[in-house]
């Protein structure tokens, strides 16, 4: 084991004592990762300088073999009450307001199980290895004809989300299974420095604070569709993770609540990072110009991508979770709206409570004067629309919510970005033709 690693992974043992949980831990191996350096911290201080979706996070590496090195060694390894063992594992990123762990998986039993959790909470169910494996199996066929390297780029199981800049992973094995059995690594850490959600009773501090508040409108449409809208994290491979907004919409059977989530395809491009999303529910003040008086409901493990449109900034997915019994699934029209039409839209601009926007069709866009069309695109194809703000606007993490019509509340649009600011709330914003992403593909699972 090399030097640097020998520093970082600090092996902790305390006495023994009685506990009502036989998988208390005894013994634990601690990986604290080194401050912040000069270029971490410039981001922390200017997120916006990185041009992505809002940014909340960057990945930080962990020595190699900072897992693999503990597996082979008995004496990490704990007797369970069933006769099973554990293996014990602290992270620490110093500063970190939450942390997500990227685990490489080369060999993981089915029967085997992760639990994270925060020191005196166990805030997370149990993941089996068959989950992940699972996970991990979609992200590599989803990339054909890729060569080795790109899969193992693309392939790290990003766990849950967890607050705080500590964590515990506990790895269990049931009787019979060995640690030999086992061949996967911590690779790195995402280190958000700013949370998807503002916490029960802090007021957000971050940019863009200009935004109109869900709670202040009163307005039944706008309150049924906030119960439609999520915010959405999601982790690169790099470790970096991003907010955007998504929509979950109803298919054309009345019977059915299949959790499609429309969102931007510049946000979810790819399968491996929609199995790294968890959506965030409820995200609301209480009452205008309150703050939140609880955490959203959270949904985890990731989703299945069904249908992706670069050339329309559009992706429907699938949460591989329930969503909560309290969310409604939005209706939408393939048809175009008008000029002139009044549309409203909700949003969660980095991680805010539900914001809101309205305005009205002000033109169409091709392909040669917007961003998100993509090398193939045909740039003569009208695939945006253009609505300019008359109330509210819409910033990073804005991405992928619904444009929908004020009379009908059905969504015709999904949000690539705009130029409304707290500065010139009136500037347009851009949205994908939902009637286009219908058509090429959508329809297969919300049609008939």
């Amino acid at each position: 084991m090399s030097t640097a690693l020998v520093a970082m992974l600090d092996s902790a043992r305390g006495e023994s004592t009685a506990s009502d949980d036989p998988l208390a831990p005894t013994e634990a191996i601690s990986i604290t990762l080194p401050p912040l350096d000069a270029t971490e911290r410039g981001w922390v201080a200017d997120p916006g300088s990185i041009p992505i979706p809002a940014r909340l996070g960057f990945g930080r590496v962990i020595p190699e073999d900072g897992l693999a090195a503990a597996l082979g060694d008995p004496q990490h390894w704990q007797a369970t009450a069933d006769g099973g063992q554990h293996l014990v594992l602290q992270v620490r990123s110093p500063e970190a307001r939450a942390l997500r762990l990227g685990l490489a998986v080369r060999a993981l039993p089915e029967r085997a199980s992760l639990r994270l959790f925060t020191a005196g909470s166990d805030d997370l169910a149990p993941i089996s290895g068959a989950e992940i494996k699972a996970s991990l199996e979609r992200d590599r066929a989803a990339l054909p004809m890729a060569s080795a390297d790109a899969a193992d780029a693309e392939s790290l199981y990003w766990s849950p989300l967890l607050l705080g800049d500590s964590l515990m992973l506990e790895l269990t094995l049931p009787s019979g299974l060995e640690p030999q059995a086992l061949d996967l690594d911590l690779v790195r850490v995402s280190h958000l420095f700013r949370l998807p959600f503002t916490l029960p009773g802090e007021r957000y501090q971050g940019p863009d604070d200009c935004h109109v508040d869900l709670a202040c409108v009163d307005d039944p449409l706008l309150e049924r569709l906030a119960r439609a809208t999520a915010a959405v994290l999601f982790t690169r491979s790099d470790g970096g993770s991003n907010a955007c907004t998504g929509t979950l919409l109803a298919d054309a059977d009345p019977e059915t609540r299949i959790p499609y989530l429309i969102t931007a395809h510049h946000c979810i491009p790819d399968q491996a990072r929609a199995s790294s999303v968890e959506t965030f529910w409820g995200h609301r003040a209480e009452a205008c110009g309150a703050v939140p008086a609880r955490q959203p409901e959270r949904i985890t493990g990731g989703a299945d991508l069904l249908s992706a449109h670069e050339s329309i900034d559009t992706v429907l997915l699938r949460l591989r979770g329930e969503p909560p019994q309290t969310a409604v699934f939005a209706h939408w029209s393939a048809r175009l709206p008008e000029t002139d039409t009044p549309l409203i839209s909700v949003h969660h601009p980095h991680g805010q409570t539900a914001k809101i926007a309205r305005g009205r069709v002000s033109h169409y866009w091709n392909c040669a004067d917007v961003v998100y069309c993509g090398a193939n695109a045909d740039s003569d194809a009208i695939h945006y629309f253009g609505v300019s703000c008359l109330d509210g606007l819409t910033s990073g993490g804005s991405s992928g919510a619904g444009a929908f019509r004020a009379d009908t509340g059905e969504l015709v649009g999904v949000l690539t970005g705009g130029l409304s600011r707290c500065g010139s709330p009136e500037g347009p914003n851009d949205f994908g033709r939902f009637d286009c992403a219908y058509r090429a593909g959508l329809r297969r699972w919300l049609g008939r």
